[in-house]
């Protein structure tokens, strides 16, 4: 009975440590060259705006496209901007915005979104999180990478 206890209990060691992860992320980012663009592509859920919390039910999103477009969800309404980007400098200009009206917790959440944006001067990705910074090197927004994006 021990035996079999101790076996079991070895068995159970190995298989966990198996499946541990043991790579340990880099304090900095290590994109190649041409690289960090495709990174930065992609569809972004924000999370935080300024380190509050975005509203569940409607929450604002990030669509960072080819040619240096942007496009997304400020909440409320659509919003299509340029971005230029060098390394990881960040800037986002010619915000527009569609005019819907909303409940007016969504519009407060999309006035913040919208005046935040503006500050924004660099990002840094980690572990599919988007962190852009204002140019205090305060983090304005949190983003996670979204496979696709629901209307």
């Amino acid at each position: 009975m021990k035996t079999s206890i101790t076996a079991l209990t070895m068995t159970l060691i190995l298989f966990l440590s198996a499946c541990a992860n043991n790579v340990k992320p880099s304090a900095t980012s290590t994109v190649p060259p041409g690289k960090a663009n495709q990174q930065l592509i992609g569809h972004w859920l924000v999370e935080y705006i300024d380190s509050k919390p975005v509203i569940d039910k409607s929450p604002a999103k990030l669509i960072f496209l080819e040619k240096n477009k942007l496009a997304g969800s400020a909440s409320c309404n659509n919003i299509s901007a340029r971005y230029n980007k060098n390394a990881e400098k960040l800037s986002i200009t010619k915000v527009a915005t569609t005019r819907r009206m909303c409940t007016e917790s969504l519009m407060t959440q999309e006035a913040r979104f919208l005046k935040t944006l503006a500050k924004v001067r660099h990002y840094q990705i980690k572990h599919d999180m988007l962190y852009l910074y204002n140019e205090n090197n305060q983090v304005v927004f949190k983003a996670s990478r979204s496979q696709t994006i629901s209307r």
